[in-house]
Parts: C-alpha cells; sequence; structure tokens
C-alpha cells in the first residue's frame, strides 16, 4: 500500500529523494503477468466464441452481455499483451485472438456472399456505393465489388 500510494505518486512527480527514485525505478510493474488459470480460461472461451461464430466478439452497444463480457476480456488482454505482461505461449494466443475478423468484416464477407450467389442484397449495394464515393472503401474491396453485376450497374434516377 505504502509503494502504491506514497512511492509511485512521488517518483511520477518527481519530488522523490534521489536514492529512493532510484531504489524505487527498479521495482516491478504495478501490475502482474497475467498467468492465472481465470485468465486462461477466458482466453480459451474467446477461441470458443471465435470458433463458432466466425469473428471476435464487439464491445459496442445492443449486443448480448456475454460477448460484450468477452470483448472486455479481449481488450484487457491486449492491454497485457502491450505492456510485456504475458508469456511467449499466452502472447501467441492473443495474437490470434485480435487478427480474428471483426464483426463488421464478417457482416461484410456474409453480403458479399449473399451478393454473389444473386440474393437480393439492395440496400448494402447501395451503402457500397456511398462508401466508394466517399472514399471510404479500401481497393481489396473496390477489386471484389466491380465484379458483381449489381455493383456496376448504376440504378436509373429520375430527373427532377
Amino acid at each position: 500500500v505504502f509503494l502504491c500510494r506514497r512511492l509511485r505518486p512521488a517518483l511520477r512527480n518527481g519530488t522523490l529523494h534521489p536514492e529512493l527514485a532510484r531504489r524505487a525505478a527498479a521495482l516491478p510493474p504495478k501490475r502482474v503477468p497475467c498467468s492465472r488459470p481465470v485468465h486462461r480460461d477466458a482466453l480459451a472461451e474467446l477461441e470458443a466464441f471465435i470458433a463458432l461464430h466466425g469473428h471476435r466478439p464487439t464491445g459496442s452497444k445492443n449486443v448480448p452481455t456475454p460477448e460484450y463480457n468477452l470483448a472486455m476480456v479481449m481488450y484487457a488482454r491486449r492491454r497485457d499483451l502491450n505492456a510485456g505482461l504475458l508469456d511467449v505461449f499466452t502472447a501467441k494466443r492473443v495474437r490470434a485472438v485480435l487478427a480474428a475478423r471483426t464483426r463488421n468484416d464478417w457482416v461484410w464477407e456474409q453480403n458479399y456472399r449473399a451478393a454473389v450467389a444473386g440474393k437480393p442484397v439492395g440496400t448494402w449495394i447501395r451503402s457500397q456505393r456511398q462508401r466508394l464515393r466517399d472514399g471510404t472503401l479500401s481497393a481489396g474491396r473496390i477489386e471484389l465489388l466491380s465484379a458483381l453485376p449489381q455493383f456496376a450497374a448504376e440504378p436509373n434516377r429520375m430527373a427532377a
């Protein structure tokens, strides 16, 4: 408690005696590496979610609570990874989770597959045309969409 409440703030402020500052700087970071079983179980649950749903969990509004909670676990593991608090094996697993598709990418791919299959996705095609006009569509997606006859054919607009 003394270390966290007295020494670390004084070390950050530069008001700690130089000898104490030298000793405090050599102390380990406040957070400890995440190797507890609960962290491994949460990581296994994240991997199972990705295998089941095809995308990593979303931490936004209007998603089921378990998915939201898993997303918060994912963000916490990302912080641990960036801080260097994970062992090599766990860091590899966390990188694999973070490399999984996002929900938005997954939805885009589902809509693209439906368009290729000839299913009606008019609203999605219109939104992709708008993103192309706005310049927010990636080059890879433009290339994929340009092969679709629905995307290439601009709808007729009535003259005013």
